[in-house]
């Protein structure tokens, strides 16, 4: 007769006749294979059964920029709100957590820890990050980490490559459009005073007061800098050989503040010294009083296909960057490309002949009726025209 050895993972026992529920081997007595060589052989077998059944396992990988001056002290409190979170709704013997945090969230440590989980194929891994971030048009989303910028695909990548059942990026920042400067030469130092700071600093007199915004607006900063000084840097080393006033400085610096931060608009807060104030050459367009409100129409589908006139063109330091709504202290501006003036002062405009003409003739305040092609709403706002 055939005997059956069984084996459960606290025992191994022999039977005859007996078919246990369990891992069960048959092994005929003409063999004459030992016991305890099954038994080894069986062990190992259990063991190894057993782990492909463990119960998976959720690799956290939480990244904080805990040391930031500005929203280090709120990103410390999501930390412990995630761990507070996945600790509540996994067991530890199911969660490794990983954090980044303080120096260690770096970009380059965000990576290399990544590439130390090994996750098993039932396994999750999920990475967590609070921090700065932006969105730039050439890489898409970005995480700024310590102050190094990190395209959200690249952390993407990482975590497909390590395999694992799922994959999981959770970022809780921003995503403000941003357009990062290309990185330029790097300025040596000189033995004279170049014409660029000649002009701006050596020959005028009297005293000049420049806001990187107007009141009501917000200064933005990337993990680059803040765009105003990224602006004032990029005007130094593009123009260092040429004279230029300070209004010509601060039309530069808006043309590339605007794209970036379309919402922020430098400007002098007291009259520039002589010889410096006004519209830059070719700030302003000829043609009489379409200064008084600073902005070029446009006849086009988009200004058809709402009733009005699209703008072009906005230029600096004109009332179309000072905008106001009644009962409202914030400051707006018209935004090319994007808004429709539907009406002045309550009356339709359909061309921009028609926009031209009627802004020469109201009275200040000037009201406007504005479309916004990219919130599909309308409103009446108010500007002190010149």
């Amino acid at each position: 007769m055939t005997k059956l050895v069984s084996m459960t993972m606290n025992r191994i026992h022999v039977d005859d006749n007996v078919l246990k529920p369990e891992m069960t081997m048959r092994i005929p007595r003409h063999r004459r294979i030992v016991i305890g060589q099954v038994t080894s052989a069986l062990l190992v077998l259990a063991f190894s059964n057993a782990a492909v059944f463990a119960d998976p396992t959720i690799h956290l990988v939480i990244v904080a920029d805990t040391l930031d001056r500005s929203i280090g002290q709120s990103v410390q409190v999501d930390v412990e709100k995630v761990e507070e979170a996945f600790k509540g709704n996994v067991p530890e013997r199911q969660l490794q957590i990983h954090k980044l945090t303080d120096e260690k969230a770096g970009r380059q440590n965000w990576l290399d820890q990544m590439g130390r989980i090994h996750p098993e194929a039932d396994d999750a891994l999920v990475v967590y990050y609070s921090g700065h971030g932006a969105y730039e048009r050439q890489n898409g989303h970005l995480f700024a980490p310590r102050g190094e910028m990190l395209p959200r695909k690249d952390v993407v990548d990482a975590i497909r490559k390590q395999g694992g059942r799922l994959g999981v990026l959770i970022g809780d920042c921003c995503s403000t459009e941003i357009e990062v400067p290309v990185p330029v030469p790097f300025l040596p130092p000189v033995d004279e005073v170049t014409p660029l700071f000649d002009e701006l600093f050596i020959k005028p007199s009297g005293f000049v007061d420049v806001s990187a915004t107007k009141p009501g607006e917000e200064a933005m900063g990337t993990a680059a800098g803040g765009v105003f000084t990224i602006a004032f840097h990029l005007f130094c080393i593009e123009h260092s050989q040429e004279r230029k006033t300070w209004n010509e400085l601060l039309t530069g610096i808006n043309q590339t503040t605007r794209q970036m931060s379309p919402k922020q608009t430098a400007y002098a807060v007291s009259p520039l010294p002589k010889g410096h104030g006004g519209p830059a050459p070719g700030g302003i367009p000829s043609g009489g009083k379409q200064i008084r409100l600073g902005v070029q129409g446009v006849d086009n589908a988009q200004g058809r296909r709402h009733g009005g006139v699209a703008i072009a063109r906005v230029y600096a330091n004109m009332p179309s960057t000072r905008l106001r709504l009644p009962g409202d202290s914030n400051v707006y501006r018209i935004v090319p490309g994007r808004d429709v003036i539907t009406h002045v002062n309550g009356n339709s405009v359909r061309t921009n002949a028609e926009l031209m003409t009627a802004v020469r003739s109201s009275p200040s305040p000037i009201r406007l009726t504005i479309y916004d092609d990219q919130t599909k709403t309308t409103a009446d706002y108010l500007a002190d025209v010149e």
